[in-house]
């Protein structure tokens, strides 16, 4: 029972934040059109590109290839300020 009330609190937070997550991409659309930084094609394109990304990271393997770059990164950027600390 404990757990159907949590996984039921996991749902309601996530469906909160895809709400938010929706309402911040409209008003980034909105605010780079207004400003006029881009024009409505630029914003589909990277709408769907987007979702292209987004499909191919689920259904592949390739996000392990940013995974392990991004732990390089992190591990340097540690050795740094640690050295910087001393």
């Amino acid at each position: 029972m404990k757990e159907k009330r949590l996984w039921s609190g996991y749902q309601r937070r996530m469906r909160r934040f895809h709400r938010v997550n929706r309402v911040l991409a409209v008003l980034v659309f909105l605010s780079t059109l207004f400003t006029k930084q881009h024009v409505l094609v630029d914003v589909a394109g990277g709408v769907i590109l987007a979702q292209i990304c987004f499909m191919l990271g689920q259904k592949t393997e390739i996000w392990h290839i940013y995974e392990r770059f991004g732990s390089k990164i992190e591990k340097k950027i540690n050795r740094y300020i640690e050295g910087a600390k001393r």
